[in-house]
């Protein structure tokens, strides 16, 4: 396993230990950092020990094999395709899930149920047609790239 896993492991340790020391500064923002904090540390971890354990001289071989069989599939066709339409999928579930969660979260604001309601459909429509626009953007720009 090369050396830049170990070495991103701890830095995503570093940083996680950093949100953490944030969290106690700051007594509104304790939550997040606290989470921030959190993930970080545990991806770190997990990365520092996977690292450690591929590294290993009587796994190398194993690892070798696993590395070659994660091109095989990265590279195979049907699962290129399935993994486009998959893609697609989730992104038109997006667009979908996004506008419902505009158009409820307006009605409960006109209702006086949400306060400030305004500011997140704004938000939240902005994101709406952002997310069109790139996804039209990304498109030409592929289809000029292959």
């Amino acid at each position: 396993m090369e050396k830049k896993h170990l070495v991103s492991g701890i830095g995503v340790i570093g940083m996680g230990l950093v949100f953490f020391a944030l969290s106690f500064l700051d007594s509104r923002l304790q939550a997040p950092f606290c989470g921030f904090g959190g993930a970080c540390l545990g991806a770190g971890i997990a990365q520092t020990i996977k690292y450690v354990y591929w590294s290993k001289p009587e796994r190398r071989e194993r690892y070798q094999e696993k590395m070659e069989n994660m091109k095989i599939i990265m590279e195979d066709e049907r699962k290129e395709v399935l993994r486009y339409k998959s893609g697609w999928y989730m992104y038109i579930f997006t667009l979908i899930v996004l506008g419902l969660t505009v158009s409820v979260i307006q009605i409960l604001g006109n209702y006086g149920v949400l306060e400030g309601a305004r500011w997140v459909v704004i938000f939240l429509g902005i994101l709406f047609f952002a997310e069109l626009f790139l996804g039209w953007l990304i498109y030409r720009q592929m289809d000029k790239k292959y």
